[in-house]
């Protein structure tokens, strides 16, 4: 667990790089710099989730206290550290998305904004029935 200190202090150093910029500005540009760090292997994971889940890979694997998991659900929750069934659902879904793509174009929809721009677009296909 990160120290409270060690936090503040880094948030501290992160906004003296600005000096007219407001706290909350600066928290805004911190988060947005994170998200655009750890999208890449959160899109990562939708394509693993993907074949472990059309492969069905999660039966054949035990979870932390060596028992094997009782369900597709119970494995994805606890390996993704979801919450519900619907957001690895969501997640098992950008996975089978980014499948229909070979490796080079994956690479490429491993940016956030490129893939974020691809998912709504493929929401309004969808929601035209195109």
């Amino acid at each position: 667990m990160t120290d409270p200190l060690d936090s503040s202090e880094a948030i501290r150093r992160f906004l003296g790089q600005w000096s007219p910029m407001t706290r909350a500005e600066g928290l805004h540009l911190a988060l947005q710099s994170l998200r655009d760090r750890v999208e890449p292997d959160r899109v990562l994971a939708c394509e693993l989730a993907w074949e472990v889940h059309a492969q069905s890979y999660w039966s054949q694997v035990r979870n932390a206290d060596g028992t094997r998991y009782t369900t597709e659900e119970a494995y994805f929750r606890d390996v993704l550290g979801l919450a519900s069934w619907r957001t690895a659902y969501k997640r098992l879904a950008v996975g089978r998305m980014l499948m229909t793509f070979q490796e080079p174009e994956r690479s490429l929809l491993r940016s956030s904004k490129t893939l974020a721009k691809l998912i709504r677009f493929r929401r309004c296909c969808s929601r035209l029935n195109l």
